[in-house]
This record gives C-alpha cells, sequence and structure tokens, in this order.
C-alpha cells in the first residue's frame, strides 16, 4: 500500500483519525436527525400539542417550546464542556448520545393532547429540555474531539464532517418526513404518522453509541493527562482568562444558527403557511437544500484549510447580506420553483458557514478549557441566534409581510463579520502548543507540527 511505512505505523495512525472523524460524524448525525424532526413537523404537531382555531398562535407556542430547547443548551454547555475537560472528550460523547436519542424516541409515544390532557404539554417540554441540556454538550465536544486528531494542515476538512453529518442528518429526517407526507393523508399524519420518525430514533441512538463506545480518548486531552494538566474547574478558567475569547465565538456562531435555522426549521413552515405550497413540495425543498448544504460543507471546510479561516466566512456572510433581501422578495404564493432556487441557494450560503465556524471555535481555545469554551461559546450563541430565530421569523412574517425574515438574516450576517475582525486567523496553527508533555510518537503524527 503506498504512504505507509516499513513498520505500518503510518497506516495505523492514518486509520485513527479517520475513526475519529466518522465516530463524530455519526454520532452527529444521530443527534441531529432527533433534533430536526420538532422542526420539520412542526404543523402536525402544533395541532397534535398545541390545538387551536388560530393556526398562527399555535405555531407559535409550538416554536417557543422550540426555543426552549435552546435555552437550556448553554447549561448543557457548561456541564458537559466542563466534565469533557475534566474525564476525557468520550465519555461525554457517549452520554450525549444517549441522552438526546431517548427523549426524541419518548416524543414520539406521547398521546395527543386532546386526548390526555394538559399534562402531555409538560411532557413535551421536559423532554424537549432534556433534548436541548444534551445537544449542548454534542457539537463542541465532537468537534474538539476530532481537531484534536486532526492534521494541522487538514483540521477544517476533518472538522467540517461533524457540521457535515448534522446536515445530511437534517435532510434525512426531512426525506423521511416527504415520503409520509407523501403516502398519507394530512388526518392520518396528523394523527399518528408524526410518531414514526421520533421512534426511529431508538435504534438510531444504539448505533451511534457502539461507534463511540468503541473510540479512544483524543491525543491532546491523553498527553494534558500524562502531564497532569488537566483543569480542576476549568468554567473558572474560561470565565477569568477566556472570557474574551467566549464573546468572539458567540459572535462567530451568530450568522451560522440564524441561517442554519431559518432554512432548516423555519423555510418549510414558510413555504406552506404563506407561499401556500404543499407539505410534500415544502419538505422536498428542504430535502433537497440541506443535502447539498452537507455535500458542500467539506468542501468549504478544505478552502478554509487552503485560503484561510475568516475568507470563507467573510464570504458566506456577505452573501447572506446581500442577498437576503432580494431573494425573499422574488418569492410569492403558489410559485414553486423560484420558492425552491431561493432554498438551494441558502443553502449553498450556509455551507460557506459551517466549515470555518465549526473549526474556529476549536482552535481559539487553549488544550485545557477547549471542550468547554467550544461548547459554552457556541450553546450562548444557538440560544440568543438560533432557537428564537423560527419564532422571530414566523412573527415578524405575520406582522410584516412575506420579506420580514430577510432582515434576521442580515442582522446576524452583521453581527458575525464584526465578530471577525476581532478574531485571529486560526488556519494551520498549532493547538497543542501549550501542553508541556512530550507527545508519543502516535500521537505527535496523528496531530503533526507545522
Amino acid at each position: 500500500m503506498s504512504g505507509i511505512s516499513p513498520d505500518g505505523k503510518r497506516a495505523v495512525r492514518s486509520a485513527e483519525v479517520r475513526q475519529a472523524t466518522r465516530a463524530a460524524a455519526v454520532g452527529s448525525f444521530v443527534e441531529w436527525f432527533d433534533f430536526a424532526l420538532y422542526g420539520l413537523l412542526a404543523t402536525n404537531l402544533s395541532v397534535v400539542f398545541f390545538p387551536s382555531h388560530d393556526s398562527t398562535s399555535s405555531l407559535l407556542s409550538l416554536f417557543a417550546v422550540f426555543g426552549a430547547a435552546f435555552v437550556v443548551r448553554p447549561l448543557g454547555a457548561f456541564y458537559f464542556g466542563s466534565l469533557g475537560d475534566r474525564i476525557g472528550r468520550k465519555r461525554i460523547l457517549v452520554i450525549v448520545i444517549t441522552a438526546m436519542s431517548l427523549s426524541t424516541f419518548l416524543v414520539g409515544l406521547l398521546p395527543m393532547r386532546e386526548a390526555a390532557g394538559a399534562w402531555v404539554t409538560f411532557a413535551l417540554v421536559a423532554l424537549r429540555l432534556v433534548q436541548g441540556f444534551s445537544a449542548g454538550g454534542e457539537i463542541g465536544g465532537a468537534n474538539t474531539f476530532v481537531a484534536e486528531f486532526a492534521e494541522p494542515d487538514r483540521r477544517g476538512y476533518r472538522v467540517s464532517f461533524t457540521l457535515a453529518s448534522g446536515l445530511a442528518a437534517i435532510a434525512c429526517a426531512a426525506l423521511v418526513t416527504f415520503f409520509l407526507q407523501f403516502s398519507l393523508s394530512p388526518a392520518a399524519m396528523t394523527a399518528w404518522g408524526w410518531r414514526f420518525p421520533f421512534l426511529v430514533a431508538g435504534p438510531l441512538g444504539l448505533v451511534g453509541l457502539y461507534i463511540r463506545m468503541r473510540l479512544n480518548d483524543s491525543p491532546d486531552f491523553a498527553r494534558l493527562e500524562t502531564a497532569d494538566e488537566v483543569s480542576d474547574r476549568p468554567v473558572r478558567e474560561i470565565v477569568r482568562k477566556n472570557y474574551w475569547v467566549v464573546l468572539q465565538t458567540i459572535g462567530l456562531v451568530c450568522m451560522l444558527f440564524a441561517a442554519q435555522y431559518v432554512v432548516t426549521a423555519y423555510l418549510v413552515t414558510y413555504q406552506k403557511q404563506v407561499l401556500r405550497l404543499s407539505g410534500a413540495t415544502a419538505t422536498f425543498s428542504t430535502v433537497l437544500t440541506v443535502f447539498l448544504a452537507a455535500v458542500l460543507t467539506p468542501v468549504f471546510g478544505r478552502l478554509c484549510d487552503r485560503w484561510g479561516r475568516k475568507p470563507v466566512l467573510f464570504a458566506g456572510c456577505g452573501g447572506f447580506a446581500v442577498m437576503s433581501y432580494p431573494m425573499f422578495a422574488l418569492l410569492s404564493p403558489g410559485a414553486v420553483l423560484p420558492a425552491v432556487l431561493v432554498d438551494v441557494l441558502m443553502g449553498c450560503l450556509l455551507a460557506t458557514l459551517v466549515g470555518p465556524v465549526s473549526v474556529m471555535m476549536t482552535e481559539l481555545f487553549p488544550t485545557r478549557v477547549r471542550n468547554s469554551g467550544a461548547s459554552i461559546g457556541y450553546n450562548i450563541g444557538g440560544a440568543l441566534f438560533g432557537g428564537p430565530a423560527p419564532y422571530l421569523a414566523t412573527a415578524l412574517t405575520a406582522s410584516f409581510g412575506a420579506t420580514a425574515p430577510a432582515f434576521i438574516l442580515i442582522g446576524a450576517a452583521v453581527v458575525t463579520i464584526v465578530a471577525c475582525f476581532f478574531v485571529p486567523e486560526t488556519a494551520g496553527s498549532s493547538i497543542a502548543s501549550d501542553v508541556t508533555a512530550p507527545r508519543s510518537d502516535s500521537a505527535a503524527t496523528a496531530n503533526p507540527p507545522n
């Protein structure tokens, strides 16, 4: 085999990097398949759990619960991020995938509110809070895990697969939803069809759990343990020494979250409620859009390794800032082709954000507090800009018209562009230089110096 040294160690080390990337990606797929279902089935779930004569009121209630999951995500980030820096990256990734899958599975077993009463709504909120709490430890932990295995000149490419897998999961969740909507009547979909995707979370979670349990922990965390440099109180260390980096991370993820949840959670509802497209058409548009974004994300991850993180991120934010209003202005009720084209274009722009942001938020923090810092910054940004996005878009559209969601995207783009000016370029940098212990031979090759 080409590229393999006589002792065979290079093949083992390359395989270890690929295994870490694959495990993080598969786990992220399971997590985000679970999390996406709520937005994709919003119109059905609003009838099941918030029945009302006013469809907008029902949707606002449902999206309020959607946003509640983001409120607790920072709490999950503080808890799981701190544990990841104290006991290891791998253990946290195992815990969060178990909690997410179980809570999603239980949503699929809840009875309708009209049949069982108000307690069902409280149960839904509780399960969504568990989802949000566990999701708070997923992306920061998974990105940190992969970044600490990856080669410096391919780190953006490797880490991009984590969120690309999450986007692919959203596309698959949308595809399952599309087939259900195509196969079932609206009444059957609301009565029982919506349950099927939630119940699939059970076996998917077992697959992800099996893969993650077979991993070794990251080489950089192993070096911390060898040097006895593991932080006892990583959150306190973040607050005292790295609070500015957390603020930078929040600014960086602003555009990513606003775009991701407008594109993946709100536009499918917008197309059905505002543009009067069929549920199957709107869901198919989302499948096509998010699948394309997933395919393009590693491409932009590789480009940000070659050109730098900031140029690629500037390009994506600039695209949203300039094109959001014209894209929404092109849309009109009943016009299918413009709706799909705008959806797809937004998916392409979303891909330009995912690659650079996902890796930058790990590279900015020192190894001792990387899991905590990346998780906290990412999830506070999610609570501020991701969870409220579908709710705000719904409310603004109802009050100010069909182009109103564009201003959410434009405002988020401005915030991230400003944040970029305060963030150093991190492409190709060493992220383990703060660890004093000598690296083992295998770890050094898994993450070689520049």
